[in-house]
């Protein structure tokens, strides 16, 4: 039995056509098909086949669903053809994948590709289309069906005439296709696909094939209108660094064929390809092939890894805490390994000019307080440090101007910096007389102690003053001596008991006959009080003993006086 072939190309509303085989030739009367549309020509191509084999014959579709359906139905009124098979496009995509990349292209090279129809159903009888269309039911018994295709004009008609049987014609510069009312349905499916985008896709391809487009659209293009598979290949780097990665790019059209090629290594210990790169393993030097099914090279590359010594660690010294406003630092750098082939290649970067500026030799030059990271990078090392840079100091203050200290006695005095952030020198601390105490500096400078150590009454002058500016404060001290008067205080004692004994005498003389001279007889309060008051005065009140006296002499004093002004009333 005869063997015929119909094979569409992918997106192509065309078909070439095998018997046995054998391609037919142009001089064949078949030829006239492989030039139209599908529907235009559909019964003359079943009935040319008839003509041709006069025989049984097999016929086997290669392309769209759609297309076979149409082959299909048409085959129905053949006198020889005894069965019809489906097969697929060799290395195709689905027809909504192609038009996705035809359009894509167009939208990305910016192609103007127009394509405008319309179709018109007519018939004794109303059909079902099951289609997103807009359909619209005339009062005669006719249908009409328009797809709508915005900011474009029509050009040209299919009229679809409803009968019992399929033909197709073309008159009067229309397609005339009568069909089964049952058929309706895939047919303007194959004309909404075909007629409608497949006329916009040979044009497009023949747009893009003179756009400078880039290789890899024009090697999955190509591959779509020879229908052969094909590969794309890009690894730009023919020598890298050991560890480096090195992006390429490898990808088969149409996917569907991605089997078609495979990219072999003849060292894979020195490099390994994962998905959009190259991974590196060891030095020397490997070869990428692309081969076919059957084992052949279709291309070449070589790729050389380089083994080379890098710093691998930066660490940043500062001869610095902080910079003041205006103020210069050094930060060092120290790279492993020395002799690291960028270890002279250090490039210094800062986060914020603003604030500091970092030269090509690891100068800083500080500009506005604030803080600041400087970055310090090799090909493969990176280190950061972060600097403080501080306003200039303007003062300082004591929390203390003059201090009173007894002898062997403590105080402290501490140093205040406005503003309180200010870039400073050392804080030192001075006493002007050595004899009257000794201080200690704690809190880097900021807190001094005192501790009195004269046995005398003593002053002094303790100042403090931060080195490199003139900026200083004083503070007075007043030494308070260690003395106890034991005579004046055992007298002061003794006169203040004998005066409270003897003030219990004076209402006794006062009754005998005395009258107020009795009241001088006491003479040892006021005596008593003289000596708590000097007492008070030599101590300076330190001593509790004249106190309590002095109080003790103020009670009774006033007793004896309120009793000497009630004896006289």
């Amino acid at each position: 039995m005869n063997q015929v072939t119909i094979e569409f190309g992918a997106m192509q509303r065309y078909c070439k056509i095998y018997i046995d085989g054998e391609h037919i030739s142009e001089f064949s009367d078949l030829a006239s098909c492989e030039s139209k549309d599908l529907h235009v020509c559909g019964n003359r191509l079943i009935q040319l086949l008839d003509d041709e084999i006069g025989d049984d014959y097999v016929l086997e579709i290669k392309g769209d669903i759609f297309q076979k359906r149409l082959i299909k139905v048409l085959a129905e009124s053949s006198e020889y053809c005894q069965e019809v098979r489906e097969a697929s496009i060799d290395c195709s995509l689905s027809l909504d994948e192609e038009i996705d990349f035809l359009i894509n292209l167009t939208q990305k090279y910016s192609l103007a590709v127009e394509n405008d129809f319309s179709i018109k159903a007519a018939g004794s009888a109303v059909a079902t289309i099951d289609l997103p269309y807009v359909i619209a039911e005339t009062s005669e018994p006719e249908l009409l069906v328009e797809y709508s295709v915005p900011e474009k004009t029509v050009r040209g008609m299919t009229v679809v005439v409803l009968d019992d049987h399929i033909e197709v014609r073309h008159e009067r510069g229309m397609n005339l296709v009568i069909l089964p009312r049952e058929r309706v349905s895939e047919f303007f499916t194959y004309y909404f696909k075909y007629c409608k985008q497949i006329p916009f896709a040979d044009k497009a391809i023949s747009l893009c094939r003179y756009v400078n487009i880039n290789a890899e659209d024009r090697i999955r293009l190509s591959a779509y209108i020879e229908q052969k598979a094909k590969y794309f290949f890009r690894c730009d780097a023919s020598q890298c660094d050991l560890g480096e990665t090195i992006p390429c790019t490898f990808e088969v059209f149409p996917h569907s064929a991605v089997s078609a090629y495979r990219i072999m290594i003849d060292t894979p210990d020195i490099i390994e390809i994962t998905e959009n790169q190259i991974a590196t393993h060891r030095a020397g030097t490997a070869k990428i092939r692309i081969v076919d099914t059957e084992g052949k090279t279709c291309e070449k590359k070589q790729i050389t890894v380089i083994e080379r010594s890098f710093v691998t660690s930066i660490r940043l010294l500062p001869d610095f805490k902080y910079l003041q406003e205006d103020q210069k630092g050094k930060i060092s750098a120290y790279v492993m390994p020395e002799s690291a082939e960028d270890a002279k290649e250090i490039i210094w970067t800062s986060s914020n000019s603003d604030t500091a500026l970092v030269t090509s030799t690891g100068e800083v030059v500080a500009l506005k307080a604030g803080h600041v990271r400087i970055r310090a990078a090799c090909r493969k090392a990176v280190a950061e440090l972060e600097i403080e840079v501080r306003p200039g100091l303007e003062s300082i203050r004591l929390s203390k101007s003059s201090i009173s200290v007894p002898v062997g006695e403590s105080d402290t005095i501490s140093c205040n910096l406005f503003p309180a952030n200010a870039a400073h020198g050392e804080i030192v601390w001075e006493l002007d007389n050595d004899g009257v105490g000794s201080i200690t500096q704690t809190d880097e400078g900021r807190t001094c102690h005192f501790t009195a150590t004269t046995s005398s009454l003593a002053k002094g002058t303790l100042k403090c003053r931060v080195k490199g500016t003139s900026k200083s404060a004083t503070c007075s001290i007043s030494i308070i001596p260690d003395q106890t008067p034991t005579g004046l205080m055992t007298c002061t004692l003794i006169f203040t008991i004998l005066g409270i004994l003897f003030s219990f005498f004076i209402p006794v003389f006062w009754a005998s006959g005395s009258g107020i001279a009795g009241y001088f007889f006491d003479f040892m309060l006021p005596l008593s009080l003289l000596l708590s008051l000097i007492g008070k005065a030599k101590t300076d009140n330190k001593v509790k003993v004249f106190s309590t006296c002095l109080t003790l002499n103020l009670i009774f004093t006033s007793i004896m006086f309120l009793l000497a002004i009630t004896c006289c009333n």
